[in-house]
């Protein structure tokens, strides 16, 4: 570039890669030539090498002729590389050189690194006063772009390519050129108007801006072409567990469905069988403690009960409660398989017997209990006595979809084995591959000794 009316008109030539990112910067002055700048980059930009070098026109760069005696690059002169510190979004904060400064503290003398330039910034990107320090010696700056200074002063203007921006109103200076893709944001907005959390990446639409170890957005650089290298062959890709399996590192079976639970029932005292042996129906002395809590007495028949006059010469007797419920004791017989209680409430003939199981449970009305009564648990703990044909009609639905559970089990489960087999033929493969590579890898080692130091 040449600033009009100058005696001595300056030229600059920037050298860029195929991203358009500056690689060096060279100045022209008459027939004179400076290396200005140098780009560091790793997988991003780390800094500026500004090694203000006069190339000698008899030894240009890059020829036979050329001697690096005053190259400052070559003599390793320092305080001519200035490396940028910045934050997640790319901000540069701090610039610092390679050239280190000495400091006592505490008695000890330590070395820190020289610091250029800092600055802070609002969410927008304008510096904040009073928190920045030598702004123009490094014009990188908010979101790592690059600062013209010259127009409105340090840092009040930046290039990011589509357009310009001020940071110190928000906003682009021109009408973003893909707002027909955008209606729901204003024309001048920055980063999608989250400047804490995006970076703006042309000036055209919003970034995330992830840390920037996760992220290249600088050039790649090429090395020179390698001898070929054997391609090792990729493993086959075991197969997928059915939905709903899941499945480690190493294969492993898929897990079966769960067996349905019976509905929830009374908890249940006894669990083992019930010893009537001793039992006499008309003798509550011989009674098992009664399942229904509180306190009962042993006490002669009443008259009104059916057979009262010849239970009274068996000398019968029941149990009875404050309340005057009347329990008696009722033994198997030809229509009732197992015995159980006989409750009357209230000591009223009017009132109906409520039969219970020895446990506890009220036997349903027109229900007999060990014929069409038989508590659920039972049913699942003891299935040699109640096998599933025997399930009353509440339990069959859940013993079918239990079998229909088992059956899918069973298809996925062949088809996982089927698959499996398959997989292992392919690793087996993939083995006869992998020994053909490894012997291709030696024999590559052994022609290229000095690349694989």
């Amino acid at each position: 570039m040449q600033g009009p009316g100058a005696t001595n008109p300056v030229s600059t030539f920037y050298t860029r890669d195929a991203q358009g990112n500056t690689m060096g910067v060279y100045e022209q002055t008459g027939s004179s030539y400076k290396w200005a700048e140098q780009h560091l980059y790793g997988s991003i930009r780390l800094g500026i090498f500004k090694p203000a070098y006069e190339i000698p026109a008899a030894e240009p760069l890059g020829t036979d002729e050329y001697s690096d005696v005053n190259d400052p690059a070559a003599n390793g002169i320092f305080g001519k590389k200035f490396f940028e510190l910045s934050n997640h979004l790319g901000n540069v904060m701090v610039s610092v050189s390679d050239r280190t400064v000495q400091q006592m503290v505490g008695g000890n003398l330590v070395y820190r690194a020289e610091e250029l330039s800092a600055q802070d910034y609002y969410a927008f990107g304008g510096l904040m006063p009073g928190r920045q320090v030598n702004v123009t010696d490094y014009r990188y700056g908010f979101n790592g772009k690059e600062n013209d200074n010259e127009v409105k002063g340090a840092g009040n203007q930046q290039d990011y390519g589509m357009r310009i921006y001020d940071p110190r109103i928000g906003k682009f200076l021109s009408v973003d050129p893909l707002t027909n893709q955008f209606p729901f944001y204003t024309p001048y907005q920055f980063a999608g108007n989250t400047p804490i959390w995006a970076t703006d990446l042309d000036g055209g639409e919003p970034n995330i801006a992830l840390p920037r170890w996760l992220i290249f957005p600088e050039p790649i650089l090429t090395l020179p072409k390698l001898p070929s290298i054997p391609v090792q062959p990729l493993p086959p890709i075991p197969p997928a567990i059915p939905q709903g399996f899941s499945m480690p590192q190493t294969p492993t079976l898929p897990p079966a469905p769960y067996m349905p639970l019976p509905p929830a029932s009374p908890p249940i005292t006894k669990s083992t069988p019930f010893d009537e042996s001793g039992i006499n129906p008309n003798d509550a002395t011989t009674y098992p403690t009664p399942p229904f809590g509180g306190e009962w007495e042993v006490t002669p028949i009443k008259p009104g009960t059916k057979g009262y006059e010849k239970l009274k010469d068996k000398g019968a007797t029941r149990l009875e409660n404050e309340k005057g419920d009347v329990l008696r004791w009722h033994a198997p017989d030809k229509h009732h398989p197992k015995g159980h209680w006989d409750l009357k409430r209230g000591g009223n003939d009017n009132n109906p017997w409520e039969n219970w199981t020895p446990d506890g449970i009220q036997i349903p009305d027109g229900k007999i209990y060990g014929k069409d009564f038989n508590p659920a648990v039972l049913m699942f703990t003891d299935p040699s006595t109640f096998p599933a044909t025997q399930y009353p009609a509440y339990l069959q639905k859940q013993h079918q979809q239990f079998k229909k559970q088992m059956t899918e089990y069973n298809k996925q489960k062949a088809d996982y084995d089927k698959k499996m087999k398959e997989y292992q033929d392919k690793m087996k493969e993939y083995q006869k591959k992998k020994e053909k590579y490894d012997k291709k890898m030696e024999q590559y080692r052994k022609n290229n000794p000095h690349l694989m130091a």
